[in-house]
């Protein structure tokens, strides 16, 4: 792998402040749609093939956080106990540096200071959160981040299985209810009621 340029590390890095900024700008996500709905709308977006905007960069990040935050608070403790601005402004972050061509981590091949986690690191000191501004508190929160992701896609993929086990039978279902209401409609001159 070769060492990526400046100018590709300064772009990831303005990439994720302009993403933490709007994701800073943004509401917190309405009462009646859920994180899950989030996801799955944005999901249904990439499924179509259409681009995803800012804004829906900055939904999902925060239904991503939000999810995450509810699994670490545990039972009993009231929902706002948790401040999610910075896992909202990190997991927008992630989002945006995805698929930039950086590596994530630093490994062997990848010693320099150019990667992901770096990039999200000092877009986050420049926005002027203290936390996730280190090079290992994003490294963390990018594996929870693959880790959800992966739980997310083998899900829909498990319910795309299920649906297509289920779909002969709903079809013919559906053919013996339409031919029920076709019988029924054909007596109805003789039914009295």
């Amino acid at each position: 792998m070769t060492r990526p340029s400046r100018t590709e590390y300064d772009a990831v890095v303005a990439a994720a402040l302009a993403a933490i900024e709007a994701t800073r700008n943004r509401p917190r996500i309405r009462a009646d749609r859920s994180p899950q709905g989030t996801v799955a709308a944005t999901q249904a977006k990439l499924a179509k093939g259409e681009e995803l905007t800012e804004a829906d960069v900055a939904a999902l990040a925060a239904a991503l956080a939000r999810m995450a935050a509810a699994k670490a608070r545990g039972r009993g403790r009231p929902s706002g106990t948790r401040e999610d601005a910075p896992l909202r402004a990190v997991w927008a972050a992630m989002i945006a540096a995805h698929g930039t061509g950086l590596s994530t981590y630093r490994n062997g091949a990848s010693w320099h200071r150019l990667t992901q986690c770096d990039a999200i690191s000092k877009a986050m000191v420049a926005a002027g959160f203290r936390t996730f501004a280190t090079y290992d508190a994003v490294a963390r929160e990018m594996r929870k981040f693959k880790r959800s992701a992966r739980q997310i896609s083998e899900t829909c993929a498990k319910v795309t299985a299920a649906w297509r086990e289920m779909e002969p039978e709903l079809r013919k279902m559906e053919s013996t209810v339409r031919g029920l209401v076709e019988s029924f409609a054909a007596l109805g001159p003789f039914l009295k009621f």
